[in-house]
């Protein structure tokens, strides 16, 4: 039993990030095919912007191939959550703002992919099932030493929570 006890312990951190790595890597099949869609429809109209949606997308599948161990800093996490959220703006529009209220550093350093996860959450459960105007704040400060992200966004009138997945960063 010893010996197998040493062995879970020895494989934990190894399993670990295996999850880890296979929870970055799952893309939302609807966020993908969503934002193929805008690129789609914006070709003959605005082909700068489809074009712009495009490497957007294809920047954020290279973060998300990154290797997880690799720390990032605020302002990369920043870039990417915007990139994600212009995505996310030519589909939903002039509806959807976003509030930025930066007030850290921006070389601090934290794990990779941190921030666009909650941005899209803040889409996907709350700007996607609100009608109208919505508005997503996403705040970043030092306190106590730490840095505090927050990210506060609508949840619409009906909702009721739900089981979920069971799978979250």
């Amino acid at each position: 039993l010893h010996y197998l006890a040493l062995r879970q312990r020895a494989l934990s951190p190894a399993l670990a990030e295996a999850r880890l790595t296979a929870l970055q890597a799952r893309i939302r099949p609807h966020f993908l095919f969503n934002s193929l869609n805008a690129a789609i429809a914006l070709i003959r109209s605005r082909p700068q912007r489809a074009e712009t949606v495009l490497e957007n997308l294809a920047e954020l599948f290279r973060a998300q191939m990154a290797a997880p161990e690799r720390l990032s800093t605020l302002a990369r996490e920043i870039e990417l959550a915007k990139m994600y959220l212009a995505i996310e703006s030519e589909r939903l529009g002039p509806r959807l703002t976003v509030s930025w209220r930066i007030d850290a550093p921006p070389d601090v350093e934290l794990p990779p992919l941190l921030l666009q996860p909650l941005a899209e959450n803040a889409v996907c459960h709350g700007a996607e099932r609100v009608a109208g105007e919505v508005e997503i704040v996403i705040s970043a400060r030092v306190a106590g030493g730490l840095l505090e992200l927050a990210l506060d966004n609508p949840l619409p009138a009906d909702a009721a929570p739900t089981a979920g997945s069971g799978i979250a960063l």
